[in-house]
């Protein structure tokens, strides 16, 4: 017999809940993995908009990044800074033609990528 809570949802839902939870968390990690990206560091939220990112860039080359809101460094010109939130910004090489990703940094491993350009 199936447990029935006081909000109303039974206990059947709450493991599909939990199967679509681990399944999410799954593909979060591999997302992260693809990009390098340690998921004890950053939110969810911007891993997944890093992905998206990176996918949007991967397929539109400069014009996407562009698009993006992506913004030159002024101490290296061929480096580009997409924002992501308020906190993270994403790094792409563009010397070459095609972006490149870089990297993700929080606003203060930023600054100091940056100051070693």
């Amino acid at each position: 017999m199936k447990k029935t809570f006081p909000c109303g949802h039974t206990g059947a839902a709450d493991r599909a809940v939990h199967q679509v939870a681990s399944a999410t968390r799954t593909s979060l990690q591999k997302m992260a993995s693809d990009l390098r990206i340690d998921t004890d560091r950053y939110p969810a939220r911007i891993i997944e908009r890093a992905a998206t990112i990176y996918v949007q860039v991967v397929a539109g080359g400069l014009p996407a990044l562009r698009n993006l809101g992506a913004k030159k460094i002024n101490a290296a010109k061929q480096i580009m800074s997409v924002p992501i939130g308020r906190r993270y910004r994403m790094l792409f090489d563009v010397e070459s033609g095609a972006p490149v990703y870089m990297g993700l940094y929080s606003h203060a491993d930023y600054d100091t990528v940056i100051g070693h350009l």
